[in-house]
C-alpha cells in the first residue's frame, strides 16, 4: 500500500479537493509515525470536537513506526539529501522501507530516491 504524505493529509482536513480524491483512490493507504505526530500537534489547538474527528480520520490509515529500519534508512537519506528537513526524510524513508510509494504534492521530493514518489 501507498503512503501519505502530511501534506494530503492536512489538504484533506482543510477541504483540499484533490486530496480527498487521493485518501478515497487509496483506502488502505499507510502513514509515517511522523506524520500522524504533526497531525496531532497541530490538532491541540482545535475544539475537542474537531480534534476527535482528526483522530477518528488518522485512525483510518495503519500507521508505519519508525522501527531500527526507517530510523537507518532515514539517517542515510539524511546524509544524501541534506535539502531535506527531518520530517521529510523520515516520511519518505516509511515509504522507502515499506517497498511502496510516497505519494505527495511536495516538489522538495525529488530526490535520487524518487523512485518511490509519486505526486498528486
Amino acid at each position: 500500500m501507498p503512503v501519505l504524505d502530511t501534506c494530503i493529509l492536512y489538504d484533506f482536513l482543510t477541504g483540499v479537493h484533490e486530496a480527498k480524491e487521493v485518501i478515497d483512490e487509496y483506502p488502505g493507504a499507510m502513514i509515517a509515525a511522523v506524520s500522524r505526530y504533526t497531525i496531532m500537534r497541530e490538532a491541540q489547538n482545535l475544539p475537542p470536537l474537531i480534534q476527535q474527528e482528526t483522530m477518528r480520520f488518522l485512525n483510518r490509515f495503519y500507521c508505519i513506526d519508525f522501527s531500527i529500519e526507517v530510523c537507518g534508512t532515514a539517517a542515510r537519506l539524511s546524509r544524501n539529501e541534506p535539502n531535506l528537513s527531518d520530517t521529510q526524510v523520515q516520511v519518505l524513508a516509511s515509504a522507502i522501507s515499506c517497498g511502496d510509494v510516497l505519494i505527495t504534492r511536495q516538489p522538495i521530493y525529488s530526490t535520487s530516491a524518487n523512485r518511490v514518489i509519486k505526486a498528486y
